[in-house]
C-alpha cells in the first residue's frame, strides 16, 4: 500500500498543471467586432482574444452574451474577462483594463434621404438609439442636446440598425465600422450626421484586482504588435467593413 502511494504521489508531483480555461465575453451582433456567423464565434476582438491566449499558451473559453451581460457578469465576477471594451470614466472604478489594442471612432447615423435630419439639432424630441456610456453620448451630455432626445436601447447592433431602416427610429449612436458593415449587410443607406473625431481607445477588462492576469495580456499584446499581428487582423478586419 505505501508502494502504491509513493508511486500515485510521484506521478501527481510529476504532472504538468492543468488550468481552467478563462471565460473571454463577447458581444452578440457587433460585427465586425464580436458576432458570429452559422454559429461560430468571430469578429476582430475574438481574433485577438485567441492571439493572445495562444501567445499565453493558455486555454480560451469565449462565450457570447448581450453587451450589457457580458459587463454586468464581468462586474460580479460570473466570467473572467470581456474583449473589446471602451475605456470609459465610469467603468474604471470596476474594472481593470490592459493596453489598449485599437481605438474606434463611435458617430451618430440617420438614414440617407431627403427627410433625415441634418443637424443634431433636428434631433431634439425624436427618438434614437445607441450605446449606454459611450464617449459620444457623454459628450451630447456635456452639450446640453442629450437629454432633449428619446433615447432607448436595442439588444443588438443589428436591432439598432434595422430600426433606424425601418424608420422607427431618427438616428443611432455606434461606432463607425459597426454602423457600416450593418448597413451594407442590411441593403440599407445611411450617412453620418455628427461624428465628434474623437476615438476611444479598446483594450481587454478584467475586475479590479486581477494584475496578474492583465500582466500576461500585456505581455501578450506587446509581443503581437511588435510582430505585426495586431496590424495584420486590424487589416483584415476593418476593410471587410470599408
Amino acid at each position: 500500500m505505501k508502494a502504491i502511494g509513493a508511486i500515485g504521489l510521484l506521478t501527481i508531483l510529476l504532472s504538468p498543471p492543468s488550468f481552467a480555461a478563462d471565460e473571454v465575453g463577447v458581444a452578440t451582433g457587433y460585427p465586425p467586432y464580436q458576432f458570429d456567423i452559422a454559429g461560430e464565434i468571430t469578429g476582430f476582438d475574438v481574433a485577438v482574444a485567441r492571439a493572445v491566449f495562444d501567445r499565453m499558451n493558455e486555454p480560451l473559453d469565449l462565450q457570447q452574451y448581450d453587451w450589457d451581460d457580458v459587463v454586468g457578469l464581468l462586474r460580479f465576477g460570473e466570467i473572467d474577462i470581456a474583449a473589446g471594451m471602451e475605456i470609459t470614466q465610469e467603468r474604471l472604478p470596476y474594472f481593470a483594463f490592459s493596453q489598449p489594442y485599437y481605438a474606434r471612432e463611435t458617430v451618430i447615423f440617420v438614414r440617407d434621404e431627403a427627410s433625415a435630419a441634418e443637424t443634431v439639432a433636428d434631433l431634439t424630441g425624436k427618438k434614437i438609439t445607441g450605446d449606454r456610456q459611450s464617449e459620444l453620448e457623454n459628450q451630447l451630455k456635456a452639450l446640453g442636446i442629450y437629454s432633449s432626445m428619446r433615447v432607448m436601447h436595442t439588444a443588438s447592433k443589428q436591432e439598432a440598425m434595422s430600426r433606424l431602416l425601418a424608420g422607427e427610429v431618427e438616428a443611432v449612436i455606434m461606432p463607425l465600422q459597426v454602423g457600416k458593415y450593418l448597413a451594407q449587410q442590411q441593403h440599407g443607406k445611411v450617412r453620418v450626421l455628427w461624428r465628434p473625431h474623437d476615438k476611444t481607445e479598446v483594450a481587454f477588462a478584467v475586475r479590479r484586482g486581477n494584475q496578474q492576469r492583465l500582466q500576461g495580456i500585456n505581455q501578450a499584446l506587446a509581443t503581437l504588435e511588435a510582430d505585426g499581428t495586431l496590424e495584420k487582423l486590424r487589416d483584415e478586419w476593418f476593410k471587410q467593413a470599408d
